[in-house]
């Protein structure tokens, strides 16, 4: 698949957790995505909620998508759905998260991980103001939807 989306010119966005329920703090299918990020560098490549799940949330996850973002510059994150719940406690962006998403704005954007009914779409969306308005009008503007045309609607 991603040899044909590097010959069409595609993004692919793929849901993978970084590690299985039983060991939520892990990073146990970091590896695989490390090689099909290296084996095919030109093709942009969306980690959806950067491979958080209702039962997966990786330590210093921060840290591990910032490593992550900084060595694949065909990464880019979809800051959705229960990734929210670590960006964003008691309303307040996380200090490492801002400086992350502040140092590569091109790389980060809000997504909704929804399909089918879409009520309630726009409050999802709009509840990551509070990451967004501790960055750049510029930079805002990458995250919040410039990032997703020019991957998505080019």
């Amino acid at each position: 698949m991603l040899d044909i989306g590097a010959a069409q010119g595609w993004a692919f966005t793929f849901h993978q957790d970084a590690s299985s329920a039983g060991r939520s703090g892990g990073r146990e299918y970091v590896d695989e995505m490390t090689r099909m990020l290296a084996s095919h560098p030109h093709v942009p490549q969306v980690w959806a909620h950067a491979g958080c799940s209702r039962r997966v949330r990786p330590d210093d996850h921060v840290d591990l998508v910032t490593q992550l973002v900084e060595k694949h510059t065909n990464l880019h994150i979809d800051l959705s759905w229960v990734l929210f719940d670590e960006v964003v406690e008691a309303g307040m962006a996380h200090p490492g998260w801002v400086e992350l998403v502040a140092r590569h704005p091109d790389r980060f954007m809000i997504g909704s991980d929804a399909f089918g009914d879409l009520a309630g779409h726009h409050a999802s969306l709009e509840r990551w103001s509070a990451l967004t308005d501790r960055l750049t009008p510029a930079a805002s503007a990458l995250v919040e939807s410039d990032n997703a045309r020019r991957l998505w609607w080019r």
